[in-house]
């Protein structure tokens, strides 16, 4: 006999994609639930095969939004809003898509962290009253104390962004290795850039976050690229909400909270630190091998 407590969950029936691939485009097909949870996302070659999988695991009312309209009809779906919690929830996943080597480790609600402190981020606009070229001390204040040099992209109109360099002495260093760019990339940082593309990112964002570009979080360690863990994450996201916070008086302090973790940075102009090359290479060993 059916539970009487039973009832039929709505199904909303979202993709992300197009995206394209060597082997011609597919599109990653996703359904979310009245009650909060997701459908396991499947890669599909079109809308019509995503949403006929979608409508028999559905058990009520089955919904898409205006872009899966076509489509959508043809297997029993009706055009509505999407929530917004699963509009957010796609967008972090097309972010974490675009970046598997990065965010392989990283959890969705870290990514949704960097993406809330991105829109903070590009509404403040720090690199008008902050040249990439400053040296700026991040001091992390929590959960753990430790200061990073760390240096605001966007003043040349060029490239936007972030970078935590975990050696002090590193911006003088850059400037030291300009016009040797292979060495510079050798230099350990966490960071966060905003780029173009790919479309189905932006896509995904649109609407959702207020951001300039698609965000791509990254590692570097010794030259090569790394993963994060979702605790660098949230500590780059504090670190842009500390730089919106700056304005010109050129002092900002950023938090973020999630779960039972809270990430805190302090972010000033500093001078320049006098630390020479050797030691700087030095430190590389024991601090890039902290895990955080």
């Amino acid at each position: 006999m059916l539970s009487t407590s039973y009832r039929p969950r709505m199904l909303f029936a979202l993709r992300i994609g197009p995206i394209e691939t060597g082997d011609g485009p597919i599109r990653i097909s996703i359904g979310g639930k009245d009650d909060g949870s997701i459908t396991q996302p499947s890669v599909v070659r079109s809308d019509a095969e995503g949403l006929r999988a979608l409508a028999k695991a559905g058990t009520g009312p089955l919904l898409c939004d205006k872009s899966l309209a076509l489509a959508g009809r043809a297997h029993g779906f009706t055009v509505a809003e999407p929530p917004s919690w699963l509009l957010q929830l796609r967008a972090g996943l097309a972010v974490a898509m675009s970046q598997p080597q990065s965010l392989r480790r990283v959890t969705p609600p870290a990514v949704l962290a960097l993406l809330e402190a991105s829109v903070d981020f590009w509404r403040a606009e720090p690199w008008l009253h902050v040249d990439s070229n400053d040296v700026l001390l991040a001091r992390l204040r929590a959960p753990e104390e430790r200061t990073f040099e760390a240096s605001i992209l966007g003043s040349a109109g060029m490239e936007y962004g972030l970078a935590l360099y975990e050696d002090l002495g590193t911006m003088a260093e850059i400037r030291r290795l300009r016009g040797k760019p292979a060495a510079a990339t050798k230099l350990n940082s966490i960071a966060v850039t905003y780029d173009p593309g790919p479309e189905f990112v932006l896509d995904a964002l649109e609407g959702v976050f207020d951001i300039g570009g698609a965000p791509v979080p990254m590692r570097v360690e010794a030259g090569r690229l790394g993963s994060l863990t979702s605790r660098e994450v949230l500590v780059v996201a504090a670190a842009l909400r500390a730089a919106a916070a700056m304005g010109a008086g050129g002092q900002g302090i950023g938090k973020v909270q999630l779960d039972a973790v809270t990430v805190e940075m302090e972010l000033s102009r500093a001078a320049a630190t006098t630390a020479p090359p050797a030691e700087v290479s030095k430190r590389k060993g024991s601090s890039s091998s902290k895990k955080r």
